[in-house]
């Protein structure tokens, strides 16, 4: 395939498997990560090998300057993005609707609504 991939949220779940089918296709990779977290153990020896590479990056996708140095970083990493896969986001399942606060709905539009909009 030979192509660069930037993937949002490609530690865990979902955004793990879209990572491992492009790394399998022979993609080079830039994941991130969220800042506050430690960074997850990956076996990159999957994500690795001839014509590929991994990065992963600390990230708050929430903010919009965040992800403009995401960009700068890949960029640099990489040179060039062919595939942006806006993965990241978050839901709040142990707070029940009633209990949520301000702050819990701010925490997920910004991430899922407003981390998307500025990724795309």
């Amino acid at each position: 395939m030979g192509k660069v991939a930037l993937i949002t949220g490609a530690t865990k779940s979902i955004g793990r498997g879209i990572a491992e089918k492009y790394a399998a296709l022979g993609s080079k990779l830039v994941s991130t990560t969220p800042p506050t977290k430690r960074p997850p153990r990956i076996r990159r020896r999957q994500w690795t090998g001839p014509g590929r590479s991994y990065r992963l990056v600390k990230a708050d996708m929430s903010s919009p300057a965040a992800i403009a140095q995401l960009f700068a970083e890949a960029l640099a990493h990489v040179g060039r993005l062919d595939i942006v896969v806006a993965n990241a986001g978050i839901e709040l399942i142990e707070t029940p609707v009633l209990k949520s606060t301000e702050h819990d709905f701010d925490q997920v539009s910004n991430l899922n609504v407003k981390g998307t909009f500025f990724v795309l």
